[in-house]
């Protein structure tokens, strides 16, 4: 999958050992992280619907996106169930992850309420 430029793609190196984002264009304030596979349907089906939110709360809140084959130090550390998966890091570090609807208007008040905190 690719992402427009509003979605920071993010790779192994972006992450420490503990699962920490150290990429110093987006660890700083909050930031929408989706761990996704390219050969996973769910994620597929995800991949317009995040964009469009991205789109949305640009300027709001670091949107990024992180591969499974590109995840090792992420897979690591953090403790997640599937793909796709949602979660929120507040300063580099993981905050929560994201259970609820994965559709547009959830994840645009999920991003904006990130954004407050």
């Amino acid at each position: 999958m690719e992402w427009k430029s509003n979605v920071f793609s993010l790779t192994n190196r972006d992450f420490d050992s503990d699962g920490n984002l150290v990429n110093k264009n987006i660890n700083k304030g909050n930031c929408i992280l989706l761990v996704y596979a390219n050969w996973c349907p769910h994620c597929v089906t995800l991949h317009p619907i995040y964009q469009q939110m991205a789109n949305h709360v640009f300027g709001i809140i670091k949107v990024a996106a992180l591969e499974d084959k590109n995840a090792k130090n992420f897979k690591g550390a953090v403790d997640f169930r599937g793909y796709p998966s949602i979660f929120l890091y507040k300063n580099g570090k993981l905050a929560n992850s994201y259970e609820g609807n994965r559709d547009l208007p959830s994840l645009i008040e999920f991003a904006k309420d990130a954004s407050t905190d």
